[in-house]
């Protein structure tokens, strides 16, 4: 991927909770989306030159949660100094 639109991520994610029952507050707020990126498609975040190698980090805990003794996981990508997931 060569460019991005971090600014809508959280808003598409909120908004794909209710994809299966929408009622209409929810298609409201994807109208609301669709304008925004109108008005915006100059925005983003483009990776120039040459792009440093995929690097990875994972780090993961089996149950330490002592109440329910649950499992945490946790991970970031880098690409060159920025972290992109």
């Amino acid at each position: 991927m060569l460019g991005t639109r971090p600014d809508i991520a959280f808003t598409v994610l909120v908004i794909s909770r209710y994809s299966a029952n929408p009622i209409e507050a929810h298609i409201m707020l994807i109208k609301k989306v669709f304008y925004y990126l109108k008005d915006t498609t100059s925005i983003g975040l483009i990776f120039r030159g040459s792009l440093a190698p995929l690097i990875g980090y994972i780090d993961s805990d089996y149950a330490s949660d002592y109440n329910t003794r649950r499992s945490t996981s946790s991970y970031v990508f880098n690409l060159g100094s920025a972290a992109i997931s």
